[in-house]
């Protein structure tokens, strides 16, 4: 626990345990072992046998799979790109995940900055997402609370790039995950009385999602993400002095090929944020990912992709003891 700003032993105990855990992974795991070396301060990279097996490309940490850069897979995108005729384009990264990156880019036509979902190939053609916000937008039954939660679909499109036919989806663009902001805080912890916000909000999200006979398939605290409404109305100039430009790292071929048209030449970090979770005290969320969410009446056989750890057990609980259940996933 952290008071006013302090950090107490047991928790440096638990950040060291941590760490200590992080580096283990990456050094016998499938990501590269980052050196930085102290008189250049450019990173060395050291590969695994493990990490080079069967694979087309060095593999690079904190960025998205490389080698799905390949037919079917995401679509090559750089900063500077334009879609829709000219309207969006892409200024910098705000994350990726198992079937899509995500951008942030310039809307030119109404002036703000908007989050751009670029969907892989063949995700593209299965996903049900977009149809799973518009009833949730279009809905006019509920009575509940919690609407407030879900994101707003601003637009769609597709597109054809050298990996296939990608669907894209437009939205407001958002802040760090929960996660993310419990492993930037100096205790890996939010204060409790946001814990117990967030853990409220999430509950009132989910509440209204099952009012309107939606699952949301795959929900842990990474596709919880924290609302940052200085992004959508920062000019591109500002945002850059307040976050930094973009960051990259080339890509590379085992081979020694060129990696274009299939992957972009270089990978893009995501914009860090910085929205650390011991600072937060008015935290307001938004749920997200819809890629595997289904409407219950439609699915006779759904398939969960939620983390065991963050399932709730099967039998009801009352509102105080199910919201216990709920606040180790944020600290408390």
């Amino acid at each position: 626990m952290s008071v006013y700003g302090r950090t107490s032993i047991a928790s440096l105990g638990k950040k060291l345990v941590l760490g200590q855990a992080k580096v283990f992974a990456y050094r016998f795991g499938f990501r590269p072992l980052r050196i930085v070396h102290p008189a250049s301060h450019h990173p060395t990279r050291l590969y695994s046998a493990a990490a080079l097996k069967g694979g087309k490309y060095f593999p690079e940490a904190d960025v998205e799979e490389l080698e799905a850069y390949a037919p079917g897979g995401y679509h090559p995108t750089v900063i500077g790109d334009s879609f829709c005729d000219g309207r969006y384009i892409i200024v910098h990264k705000l994350g990726f995940g198992g079937y899509a990156t995500i951008w942030l880019a310039r809307d030119e036509l109404l002036h703000r900055h908007v989050s751009l979902k670029i969907l892989a190939a063949q995700e593209s053609a299965d996903t049900n997402e977009a149809t799973i916000i518009r009833t949730l937008q279009q809905t006019q039954t509920s009575t509940r609370g919690g609407r407030q939660f879900i994101p707003v679909l601003l637009d769609q499109f597709n597109f054809d790039g050298p990996n296939g036919h990608h669907l894209c989806l437009v939205s407001e663009p958002a802040g760090s995950n929960v996660a993310q902001s419990k492993e930037d805080s100096t205790d890996l912890m939010f204060p409790a009385e946001t814990a117990r916000s967030i853990a409220a909000q999430c509950l009132m999200g989910l509440s209204y999602l099952h009012s309107e006979g939606v699952c949301h398939g795959d929900l842990h605290i990474r596709n919880v993400l924290l609302r940052n409404s200085e992004l959508s109305t920062i000019s591109t100039t500002d945002l850059y002095e307040r976050f930094g430009k973009p960051c990259s790292v080339p890509i590379r071929r085992l081979d020694g090929n060129a990696v274009e048209p299939n992957a972009p030449p270089h990978a893009v970090f995501p914009m860090v944020q910085n929205m650390r979770g011991h600072q937060l005290y008015d935290a307001e969320i938004l749920i997200s990912d819809y890629g595997t969410s289904f409407l219950t009446q439609q699915t006779s056989s759904p398939t969960l992709y939620t983390p065991t750890p963050y399932c709730p057990p099967p039998k009801p609980f009352s509102a105080t003891p199910f919201l216990r259940l709920w606040l180790p996933m944020f600290g408390h």
